[in-house]
């Protein structure tokens, strides 16, 4: 971190800005994911799902809508809400 020569700054700068340069490209690719995650729970809004929770499978039911926290999108299923890691399978709605 004390260079001695002119050549030893430069290639210290370059790497510090190869640094922030990867920084800032992980924080774009996690804006990006969760962006994605999003419009993945949006576009199961009133499609048929199967769910697993904590205590095996949850009653199946339609997505009726989306809440995100923390950036996080969980689907609203039968009142209650759901991680998207928790869906097991998605179908067309069941027409009644």
């Amino acid at each position: 971190m004390n260079p001695k020569q002119d050549t030893e700054f430069i290639a210290q700068m370059t790497q510090f800005s190869a640094l922030e340069q990867s920084k800032s490209m992980q924080m774009d690719i996690a804006h990006l994911r969760s962006d994605q995650e999003i419009l993945q729970a949006n576009a199961m809004i009133g499609r048929f799902v199967t769910l697993q929770d904590g205590k095996g499978l949850a009653p199946p039911g339609i997505v009726s809508g989306v809440n995100v926290k923390e950036g996080t999108p969980q689907i609203v299923v039968n009142g209650e809400k759901y991680d998207l890691s928790q869906v097991l399978s998605i179908s067309p709605s069941i027409q009644q």
